[in-house]
């Protein structure tokens, strides 16, 4: 119950936190005085606006199971956000922490498949509360992103995604899967200074992985028959899930079309659930409209050009601490591109986790600078 449910009430939790402790900054008149990036300004309209027209609609009379999906996800965004902006990832105590919940989370998913009790850890459930294999795999993502990336031995890297691979593969998360190797090949490439080596290596990495999975195939598939990333290789665009997903691609495509200026907020709900949205961008022209939409691309494009533009700043005499930041969020970023481009819809957690690093990374770099003047 711990591992899939509570993620509302945690996310609560979070942010009673987080304003708990701005309560002496705020008195004092120091709230002003933390560093606000570009990218969070942005984010912070976006969330507003997104807000703003989820309460319109649930005054309007929309479907009631939209509005507080919706209204979960801006709770839980938001959660995450604070976490990856004011945790302090890069020290040692957190690093163990992570470290610690990685080899757990590892150990759960081995036991369970080892005692073949892992079809009955992630069988399909609508009750919040119960664990599936999205969110444990979510979870883990989100905690071996940090952990590699302040992870300086490359030989250790690997092996933790490896190990990430291979976990997440066994829940059968194969968006997270496929979201794991590009962060892994974008922040291989950021932390190499030969970036031919660099490209020969992931090329090599990702054929060797592609080989490996296809050369034992047929055993896997015999092992793990419910394998959601194995019913993908072998069937191609063929499975269920598949399909399904080019189905509210074009209902998504139809509803832009019949209001491209504001939407159709929580359309899909006449094809059966909350759940039922577009798993891409557009996600967010359907339920936000035209405006909604610009201010998200918006968004990913001035993140895309911070990190080019801070790129050019390292050098070799910059921390280490500060190019291991700058990595994770170029990963990150690419990530939540690869999410939005193919996989997710406008409310995933990569958006908000992305946003928050490059908060952090920002405010980083700035306390180095102080110490150096």
């Amino acid at each position: 119950r711990v591992l899939g449910g509570y993620s509302n009430e945690s996310a609560i939790f979070v942010v009673a936190w987080v304003a708990i402790w701005a309560v002496p900054f705020f008195i004092k008149g120091k709230l002003g005085q933390i560093p606000v990036s570009s990218g969070e300004f942005l984010y912070g309209i976006f969330m507003l606006y997104f807000g703003a027209i989820v309460l319109i609609n649930w005054a309007s009379g929309a479907p009631l199971e939209v509005t507080l999906s919706h209204t979960a996800s801006i709770i839980q965004l938001t959660a995450v956000f604070l976490v990856f902006r004011l945790a302090p990832i890069s020290s040692r105590g957190m690093q163990k922490v992570l470290l610690s919940t990685v080899v757990i989370m590892s150990l759960l998913v081995y036991v369970a498949a080892a005692n073949d009790t892992l079809t009955l850890l992630l069988i399909g459930n609508d009750n919040s509360n119960v664990a599936t294999y999205q969110s444990l795999a979510r979870m883990f993502l989100l905690t071996i992103v940090i952990v590699t990336a302040f992870t300086p031995s490359r030989i250790k890297r690997m092996l933790h995604y490896l190990n990430a691979t291979a976990v997440i593969f066994m829940l059968g998360a194969r968006s997270e899967v496929a979201g794991l190797l590009v962060f892994a090949a974008t922040l291989e490439w950021m932390f190499m200074r030969r970036k031919g080596i660099a490209l020969l290596f992931i090329v090599l990495l990702f054929a060797s992985v592609l080989q490996l999975v296809n050369a034992f195939l047929p055993q896997l598939s015999n092992w793990l028959p419910e394998n959601r990333v194995l019913l993908l290789l072998e069937y191609g665009g063929l499975d269920g899930s598949a399909q399904d997903r080019k189905e509210l691609m074009q209902f998504a495509l139809n509803s832009i079309a019949a209001d491209p200026i504001f939407g159709e907020y929580g359309s899909y709900y006449v094809l059966g659930s909350a759940g039922k949205y577009a798993h891409n961008i557009l996600s967010a022209w359907v339920d936000l409209g035209i405006l909604g939409f610009s201010l998200l691309v918006a968004l990913l494009a001035r993140l895309l050009i911070n990190y080019v533009i801070a790129q050019r700043k390292l050098n070799p005499a910059t921390p280490a601490s500060a190019i291991a930041f700058h990595a994770l969020g170029y990963g990150l970023l690419m990530q939540t591109l690869f999410f939005l481009m193919a996989a997710k819809n406008f409310t995933d957690l990569s958006v908000a986790a992305v946003v928050g690093i490059t908060g952090a990374f920002r405010a980083h770099m700035k306390a180095l600078d102080i110490r150096a003047t």
